[in-house]
């Protein structure tokens, strides 16, 4: 009779040890799901710019030719010059302000465009007039 209690006692142990080591690697399993589901949602929501190909194709304009800007980015443009320009831009829900630098320096008889810098604003009263909403994600 004791050899059953035993036998009993050491396959409920063997039982539990199982169980414990199911147990664990489902939880590794699990918070490793859940850190990339975390990276692939902020990533989605993640305001982002990138370089295009050498042939990508932008544009802008100063429509006033009355403005001192206008005056500056003429004469950069007609003396070769280095023309710098900083873009605030967000996400679609109006949060995650963001800035990129660009520049556009001549090269071979044409222009090329480089973004040289990025980084994050935080969202506050002085960027609601821009679109942005203050508070973050809750508000």
């Amino acid at each position: 009779m004791t050899a059953w209690v035993t036998l009993a006692d050491f396959g409920t142990a063997v039982g539990t040890l199982v169980l414990a080591g199911a147990t664990f690697v489902s939880v590794r399993a699990s918070a490793r799901s859940t850190r990339i589901a975390e990276r692939a949602l902020l990533a989605g929501q993640r305001p982002v710019l990138i370089s295009t190909r050498r042939a990508g194709f932008w544009q802008a304009a100063l429509r006033d030719p009355g403005t001192r800007l206008h005056g500056e980015v003429t004469r950069a443009i007609a003396t070769r010059g280095r023309v710098t320009v900083d873009l605030l831009y967000g996400d679609h829900e109006g949060s995650q302000p963001s800035v990129t630098r660009f520049v556009l320096l001549p090269e071979d008889g044409s222009w090329r465009c480089d973004a040289t810098r990025y980084w994050s604003l935080r969202p506050g009263e002085e960027l609601r007039d821009f679109g942005f909403r203050v508070g973050g994600l809750g508000a």
